[in-house]
């Protein structure tokens, strides 16, 4: 009788010892997720495979595109290359950084750019602002296209842009076209997060624009703007 109660008492430690064991072990193993990341939690990033300069346009070469741990991609990742071409460093940045927004700076303006001499080829205006621009839209980076079918004289526009260490792309239903001293485009714009509207104003000769958004209760949300990196005009029946 006295000998099974201390037999009784080393059954119940020995279980309590393998449940606290089968704990710890658990704890540790979620530890080591969160710090490590899940191997198949991968997030796409950009990251230079060469040094580039402060103040230096970031060569199209000089950049890729790869596959890495979500834990190891800081929160503003740009996350396509896309969202890079046509823009200078804000710093000194080493080979094999992943490129950050903060990395990222003031879009390059065209070769042989001038925005004070618009007057010639006034009556081109249309063409002019068709084509593809990188830009800022509320301080993230944005690639934005508009294109023109002119057999049925409709404007178009595209974009890309990103959110959350993700790149997605959106659409523009261009329903209002102004040609003024400055052309101006009004429109839909549709992407994975909801609807609303944008309004851009063109520079005389297309070659930039600056512009707002609202979200579908009309809403001001932030500024969207872009500087022309491809002057070849996006006809959408091509696409």
């Amino acid at each position: 009788m006295f000998l099974l109660i201390p037999l009784c008492l080393i059954a119940v430690l020995a279980v309590a010892l393998t449940i606290t064991s089968k704990w710890e072990s658990k704890n540790d193993s979620q530890q080591q997720a969160t710090q490590q990341g899940d191997d198949g939690d991968k997030v796409s990033v950009v990251s230079l495979l060469k040094d580039v300069g402060a103040g230096q346009i970031i060569p199209v070469k000089s950049v890729t595109q790869r596959e890495v741990d979500r834990y190891k991609a800081p929160a503003n990742s740009v996350t396509a290359l896309e969202l890079v071409y046509g823009r200078k460093s804000a710093a000194t940045l080493p080979a094999g950084s992943i490129l950050t927004v903060d990395d990222l700076g003031a879009v390059a303006p065209s070769e042989g750019e001038s925005f004070a001499r618009t007057d010639a080829g006034d009556q081109n205006r249309t063409s002019n602002i068709a084509g593809r621009y990188s830009g800022t839209c509320s301080g993230q980076p944005i690639v934005t296209e508009f294109s023109l079918d002119k057999k049925h004289a409709q404007w178009a526009g595209i974009y890309l842009t990103q959110a959350d260490l993700h790149s997605y792309s959106g659409s523009l239903a261009v329903d209002a076209v102004t040609l003024a001293s400055k052309s101006e485009l009004s429109a839909k714009w549709r992407d994975k997060f909801g609807v609303g509207r944008a309004h851009f104003v063109f520079q005389r000769n297309g070659k930039s624009f600056k512009g707002t958004w609202t979200n579908d209760e009309g809403q001001e949300q932030g500024e969207w703007s872009g500087v022309k990196t491809e002057d070849t005009p996006i006809d959408v029946k091509d696409r």
